[in-house]
């Protein structure tokens, strides 16, 4: 399995910021695996800069990599950061508090002084429920239009899609930059269901290009990275990254307190699953997680080592992608918190967005599109365009 080799092993040491094995990759076939998986798990910031610093003997290709990567990393970043300065200004205008998920603000905060190695490809905005549409009024002043869910669905719909989607995403036509904007923070509506007032009072500010950013406070922070990357069955080692390096600066204390919160919360799953994933990635141990507790996330850290050996895929949703499905679906089972967040995971196994410009309803029609799920993912399986 991929996950279990060199390159990979490499790789983890390498984004986890622990000594990596040198001697692995000095054979180019593990040094292009490495590269590759780089790229698959968007950790290429930290792979060239390890290397760059490493004493190895590196080829003209590889180092022809890491120059395109660091390049481009770097007027990413610095565009990124205009951008979410030039719409926090837009927001604030309109009367709107926002606060930003990940991305830049992030980056500053975990990778400093180098934030620009962590990649990111949009700028995440959360804005409280009631101003989501004032929200998305002001981001298609600034250029944007929507892509997901398609903007072609009737407003009699909407109700169904705020449901599914926990964001919206938009892209800006001139200078390709992509927006998420949240109405909440995780898909599943039932969990780390905190209201937008507590995460704005609880926030913290970051200075960008001279307007002040509010990003999540430390607590909801570490709570949200946990339960947005276990949301995704841990697929990408760029979200674990992130969870390391936060815990890295954290105590034995700070992180029993991030535990008792979740506990509190009653999302303790995600952050226990991740505790036990990092361990089993790396040689670090918390004091937070008993031996009966990581016999419990076994299973699940299975399935996440299965999850990041996968290959990309595009979110295609038809009965192609059932097993993926029915993989997400157990995950999610294993770490819902109540009967309702179990019955969302199933709604999301047998629904998605593509449905809502099929049946044009709201969400009292829910059980309508639970039954007519996978006929509707038959009927676009059918009809699929071949591969070009």
């Amino acid at each position: 399995m991929a996950t279990s080799s060199a390159a990979f092993q490499v790789l983890t040491a390498i984004a986890f910021g622990d000594a990596f094995d040198k001697v692995a990759i000095a054979s180019g076939d593990t040094r292009n695996e490495l590269l590759r998986l780089a790229e698959r798990h968007r950790v290429q910031g930290l792979v060239a800069e390890a290397l760059t610093k490493s004493d190895l003997d590196l080829t003209e290709d590889t180092r022809g990599w890491i120059e395109e990567h660091r390049r481009a990393l770097g007027i990413a970043y610095l565009s990124r950061m205009a951008e979410t300065a030039r719409l926090a200004a837009h927001f604030a205008d309109a009367g709107i508090e926002a606060i930003a998920l990940k991305g830049d603000t992030l980056a500053l905060a975990l990778y400093a002084p180098h934030p620009a190695l962590r990649q990111s490809i949009d700028i995440d905005l959360l804005v409280a429920p009631e101003n989501f549409e004032k929200a998305e009024r002001v981001l298609h002043t600034a250029g944007y239009t929507r892509d997901t869910p398609s903007p072609s669905i009737p407003a009699s719909a909407d109700s169904m899609a705020r449901y599914l989607c926990n964001a919206y995403e938009y892209s800006h036509a001139e200078d390709g930059h992509q927006v998420e904007l949240h109405h909440r923070l995780l898909g599943d509506p039932h969990a780390m269901a905190v209201p937008f007032v507590d995460l704005l009072a609880n926030s913290e500010t970051t200075m960008i290009g001279g307007r002040h950013v509010r990003s999540l406070g430390r607590d909801h922070l570490a709570l949200y990275l946990c339960a947005h990357a276990a949301g995704h069955m841990f697929f990408r080692l760029k979200w674990l990254t992130d969870i390391v390096r936060l815990f890295d600066r954290l105590d034995a204390e700070g992180i029993a307190h991030v535990v008792a919160k979740a506990r509190l919360g009653r999302c303790e799953g995600p952050v226990l699953a991740a505790i036990a994933l990092i361990e089993h990635l790396s040689d670090r141990r918390y004091a937070c997680i008993g031996a009966l507790e990581r016999n419990h996330y076994a299973p699940l850290v299975k399935r996440a080592m299965s999850a990041l050996s996968s290959p990309e895929r595009a979110d295609a949703f038809t009965l192609q992608d059932l097993p993926d499905d029915l993989a997400h679906f157990a995950f999610a089972w294993r770490l819902a918190p109540g009967w309702r967040s179990r019955a969302f995971a199933a709604m999301q196994h047998l629904v998605n967005h593509q449905d809502l410009a099929t049946l044009k309803r709201g969400v009292a029609w829910a059980p309508l599109y639970a039954v007519l799920g996978r006929p509707l993912a038959l009927a676009r399986w059918l009809t699929r365009k071949p591969a070009a």
